[in-house]
């Protein structure tokens, strides 16, 4: 890997690398863009896949599940067009990430 394609260091630079990637696959919903900065998929993801919360993939879940890649679930929840005051029933949340 060259150094112009190395990881960013900080979790700052992670976040906006990890929004830009958002973008550039066509999430404009900025209230989706937001939720997704301040909830840390880290904390959602099992710890040996840490390193690829912040990225736009699918993680692996225990029993064959999968965390859905970012793009997937902002294009999702983007799409129900929720009002701030909106409840919604997730069944089978699997991680937890799309709740929160």
């Amino acid at each position: 890997m060259s150094e112009a394609e190395e990881a960013p260091g900080s979790e700052g630079e992670r976040t906006v690398a990890f929004l830009l990637s958002l973008r550039a696959r066509g999430v404009r919903d900025l209230a989706v863009l937001r939720a997704m900065e301040k909830v840390s998929r880290e904390r959602f993801a099992p710890t040996r896949f840490a390193d690829l919360a912040r990225q736009d993939v699918s993680v692996p879940l225990a029993c064959g599940q999968t965390m859905t890649a970012p793009h997937t679930v902002a294009n999702l929840v983007s799409a129900l067009e929720m009002e701030p005051s909106a409840r919604v029933l997730e069944v089978g949340t699997g991680s937890g990430y799309v709740s929160a």
